[in-house]
């Protein structure tokens, strides 16, 4: 789980050169495993990325324009989790580790 944490750290700060960044990141959870859902907007205005990291380190990557857009790519892909078995967004204790 560090390796995917810090992978997750490298992808992210290919996106930070703002310091008024949103990022907002979920966790979905299937027979014990997770899936990390995150939502920030990037460099490029008005554009936003919806990156899935599965939990064999597989990423999905989502690029759409407008928080319109945005919104319903994500409720599409939280639909499509929820039919497959995830449940979530759950809470994850990052002290736990």
């Amino acid at each position: 789980m560090a390796n995917e944490s810090a992978e997750s750290l490298r992808r992210l700060q290919g996106f930070t050169t703002r310091t008024d960044r949103s990022i907002v990141v979920y966790f979905y959870e299937k027979q014990q495993a997770l899936l990390q859902c995150e939502v920030l907007d990037t460099s490029v205005p008005d554009t936003y990325a919806i990156i899935l990291t599965e939990p064999d380190g597989r990423v999905r990557t989502h690029y759409v324009k407008g928080s319109n857009d945005a919104h319903r790519l994500w409720l599409s892909l939280e639909q499509q989790l929820r039919s497959t078995g995830w449940n979530g967004p759950v809470g994850q204790d990052l002290n736990a580790r």
